[in-house]
């Protein structure tokens, strides 16, 4: 007897053992993250190119080139990744500077410094029951006029 409780306590130990060892190796719980597009909708009747600085969370970066949008189209200026905090345009983008693509970085036509939310709209969005995911945020030029 004394022999079969020894034998049952070393089955025990092994398997709280076992146990422990399983829960130091299981993968670790993924941050959620909130990602965001930014696209620029261009209305005019003239193509225009786009330059952005980052917001202060993102360290105030300028873009490194012009984005060119033509007349009529759409297309993306920005992309971000956020693990804390929902990505709205006023978090991700400090300014957005706009000038005629035939002129481009030496006649600014319009700016939007600071960003402001209102501006944007949500054209695409999937969140999880958490409110973590991807938003699409459309701007659009249309109110300045090429001289």
């Amino acid at each position: 007897m004394k022999h079969l409780l020894i034998h049952i306590s070393v089955i025990f130990i092994f398997l709280f053992a076992g146990c422990q060892q399983e829960d130091l190796y299981s993968p670790e719980v993924e941050a959620k993250e909130n990602t965001a597009d930014y696209l620029v909708n261009n209305n005019s009747d003239f193509d225009i190119s786009v330059s952005y600085i980052t917001s202060s969370k993102l360290g105030f970066k300028a873009s490194n080139d012009l984005i060119v949008i033509p007349k009529g189209s759409t297309r993306k200026v920005f992309e971000v990744e956020f693990v804390t905090e929902f990505p709205y345009p006023s978090t991700a983008l400090y300014s957005l500077s706009f000038y005629h693509s035939d002129h481009a970085a030496i006649d600014i036509i319009a700016a939007n410094e600071p960003v402001f939310d209102d501006a944007w709209e949500i054209i695409d969005q999937a969140l999880d029951s958490e409110g973590f995911g991807h938003t699409t945020y459309q701007l659009s030029f249309a109110d300045v006029k090429k001289d």
